[in-house]
């Protein structure tokens, strides 16, 4: 970790693990992961069980990157949904942060729903828990 005062995401990183060392919490990482003919989705889980952060990143992996510009999403969860969009900046990859204010997914819990629109095109694909 590099040692920045203006980066927002490290000090914020820096200071829940200190955190978590000096009350004995330990850290919980969760991933999903998920692909479709055009798209490579994660989602991330890390944090403890009272206080956890929720990302995605969605990769887009077909032909003609550069021409996808306005991307809708849906994510469809264990016990919450959410539903967005994002502007692709002649990048391929796009992360964000989640709103979702759900607990930790229990290993009963099914996979995710992901749906996305691009270009006039739509596809959807399920997130599974990695190992």
């Amino acid at each position: 970790m590099v040692i920045n005062p203006n980066d927002k995401n490290n000090c914020e990183a820096l200071s829940k693990l200190a955190s978590n060392l000096l009350l004995n919490v330990e850290n919980v990482l969760i991933n999903y992961e998920g692909k479709s003919r055009n798209w490579d989705v994660g989602y991330k889980i890390d944090g403890t069980e009272n206080s956890h952060d929720t990302y995605y990143t969605f990769k887009y992996t077909g032909i003609d990157g550069n021409l996808v510009k306005d991307v809708k999403y849906s994510i469809d969860t264990y016990n919450e949904g959410e539903s967005g969009e994002f502007k692709n900046h002649n990048s391929k990859v796009h992360t964000g942060k989640l709103k979702l204010t759900a607990g930790l997914p229990k290993a009963t819990d099914r996979d995710m729903l992901v749906k996305i629109e691009w270009n006039g095109k739509k596809e959807s694909l399920i997130l599974k828990k990695s190992k």
